[in-house]
């Protein structure tokens, strides 16, 4: 019946051009070509779901070479409207290749041979996790003649056909009502100028918007960027029905005279009371005061954006360590008006300022890693570092969704300090089994080793499944983690072998390189820095320029956190902790967010991880890395 249907509606498409039209028409594959004025063009009956970005691509052309041909598309299409795709001159029916057709709004594509899912979705710039969620099909692998459904890339679309362009909010003056806003969505901003040169990538990474985002502030700039310009720069708040939008927001402006008050700090070291010398100069002291000052300057090159952006941050910087008087520190006027506080980085001056912080009710941040038990009536500290067990279950996690039906494969080293997350790992991993109710999957074999010896791994390997080996294990049992890597080694290459370890892997020099490939070696990881990605590589860049140095790790993580609680004052004030999952995270660098109440009078820890596998040679996150 869809044969039919799609072939009746060929049939009405060549009838309606030879009667509307004196021109040659003529037919290859799917595909009506037309002559106009000595040129030819395909002819193309837009459909629900069409854009010009999905066509473009379905005729291997560009946005700007339809718009040129069929005037005034630029502002919206409409269903049942026939556009005209001017035909390459090196066009052949018989060669051409994706996408195959447009399909319920998805762009599809046909595999070819020696394809791959990160390269597909790598030529139409889509995240590889959306198309795995409306192909299913393609976690087990992808072969060729296969056909994927690729879901649109908002980046690259204009308005939807069935809606009007949007009509920008512009802020007004303090105190009087923002104009209405469009049907579609709630949105708030403030303008810019396009300067000569400007790009609209360039004003989008400067501010931290979507490129979708500020297309459809602003009618989706058919005409581009011109110098001169004035556009509108949005704030999509998504509140719900009937919710009132905060008046600083539509001011893009703190709401208290004078700013933000925030206050870093940090190891420096830099006074020498209650310090003696040595103390000073010991090798723990000088890495710390690295470790700090690398953070801050970081800090410093986020504060400079979000001055960019608008905020008015008053930022003062105080050297505190565990010899610092804390009495009198909690007692400084500095302190006491704080919105917000960086720090301390270690635990003794930490614990202080937190308590302070919750009678106070001032928000805290913990920039560094530290146990769980710190956020335990600190209800408001947050804790950016996730802790080992946000990390292991976030692996049995991925684990189970993953590789359902696959053989998984337990090491037990009985070390006691890894006994804990190796039972963590197990209830993880079967209350998700349990939840399914799926009888037909199956649970764990777990094999019993010691702190030497990884078990007997040969007679639980399949080699008609893929064989998933999980070692919740540390420093402890670096002896059993050398053995298994000498038993794997070992094994033939007819067994299908994936192996999962703790991020206390990403140290061990003595695991092979040619293992860490083979098996893809996958660990959680609380921070991942890809330096191919423009934004991060502009940071380093500007780090290197401004500070005649590296950007270090620490550098990156003070960058992120300025950055990251720096918007969650500029768009939603002191109240910023109710609304961490609405702060945008556009142009972080080094971590993610996703901040969770641990307790009713408790913190905020960070429970965002990433996982990472080793895959050409190189270490990146796992949903960019292939299985097949």
């Amino acid at each position: 019946m869809g044969i039919m249907r799609k072939s009746l509606r060929f049939l009405a498409l060549l009838i309606g051009l030879l009667i509307g039209a004196a021109t040659a028409v003529s037919a290859q594959g799917d595909r009506v070509i037309v002559e106009r004025e000595g040129q030819s063009f395909f002819v193309h009956r837009v459909e629900q779901g069409h854009t010009l970005y999905s066509i473009s691509k379905l005729y291997q052309t560009t946005v700007e070479a339809i718009e040129a041909a069929n005037p005034g598309v630029g502002a919206g299409l409409s269903i049942g409207q026939s556009l005209y795709i001017p035909v390459p001159a090196d066009y052949n029916d018989a060669t051409w290749t994706n996408p195959v057709r447009i399909e319920d709004g998805y762009m599809i594509h046909r595999v070819q041979k020696k394809e791959t899912l990160y390269g597909i979705c790598r030529e139409y710039t889509v995240d590889i996790n959306r198309v795995l969620e409306v192909n299913p099909a393609a976690e087990k692998g992808i072969q060729p003649g296969m056909e994927l459904r690729i879901p649109k890339n908002d980046l690259h679309e204009t308005p939807s056909i069935t809606a009007e362009p949007p009509k920008p909010v512009l802020p007004t003056v303090p105190g009087e009502p923002a104009t209405e806003a469009p049907s579609t969505q709630n949105q708030v901003g403030f303008e810019h100028t396009v300067a000569q040169g400007e790009t609209l990538y360039g004003i989008c990474r400067k501010y931290g918007v979507e490129q979708m985002a500020l297309l459809k502030a602003n009618g989706g700039l058919p005409d581009g960027l011109k110098a001169g310009q004035v556009i509108l720069i949005p704030i999509d708040l998504n509140p719900n029905p009937g919710s009132v939008i905060p008046q600083q927001l539509l001011n893009i402006k703190p709401s208290i005279e004078g700013g933000y008050n925030v206050v870093v700090m940090l190891p420096l070291s830099l006074k020498t009371v209650g310090l003696s010398s040595d103390t000073l100069s010991a090798p723990a002291t000088l890495k710390l005061r690295e470790i700090a000052m690398g953070f801050y300057r970081g800090m410093l090159l986020a504060f400079d954006t979000l001055e960019q952006r608008g905020a008015r941050l008053n930022v003062t910087l105080l050297d505190v360590n565990n010899s610092t008087d804390l009495a009198k520190l909690t007692d400084d006027e500095h302190v006491k008006n704080a919105h917000l506080i960086v720090g301390p980085m270690q635990r003794k001056a930490l614990e202080h300022v937190a308590a302070f912080a919750a009678r106070t009710r001032k928000h805290i941040v913990c920039p560094v890693p530290q146990s769980n038990s710190l956020l335990l009536k600190s209800g408001t500290l947050s804790k950016v570092m996730p802790s080992v067990d946000s990390q292991v279950r976030a692996l049995a996690g991925h684990v189970f969704t993953k590789h359902k039906g696959e053989n998984i494969i337990l090491i037990n080293s009985k070390e006691i300090s890894d006994l804990r997350i190796v039972n963590l790992f197990k209830d993880s991993y079967l209350s998700r089994l349990r939840v399914t109710g799926d009888t037909t999957l199956t649970g764990i074999t777990e094999i019993e080793g010691s702190t030497k010896f990884a078990g007997d791994l040969q007679t639980r390997l399949s080699k008609g499944r893929r064989n998933v080996i999980v070692v919740p294990a540390g420093d402890n049992s670096k002896s059993m983690i050398a053995n298994l890597q000498t038993k794997l080694q070992l094994l033939r290459r007819d067994y299908d072998v994936v192996l999962y370890g703790l991020n206390d892997w990403l140290g061990y020099e003595f695991i092979d390189v040619e293992l860490k490939e083979r098996t893809h070696l996958t660990v959680p990881s609380a921070t991942y820095t890809d330096y191919d990605n423009p934004t991060a590589a502009a940071v380093v860049e500007a780090f290197s320029k401004t500070y005649d140095a590296d950007a270090t790790e620490y550098a990156l993580l003070g960058y992120d956190i300025a950055l990251y609680y720096g918007m969650g004052l500029l768009y939603f004030g002191e109240d910023f902790p109710q609304s961490f999952d609405r702060i945008p995270q556009t142009g972080l660098t080094h971590v993610r967010f996703k901040l969770r109440k641990t307790g009713l009078d408790s913190g905020y820890e960070n429970e965002h991880v990433f996982l990472l596998n080793h895959i050409n040679y190189n270490l990146q996150p796992v949903e960019y890395g292939r299985f097949e």
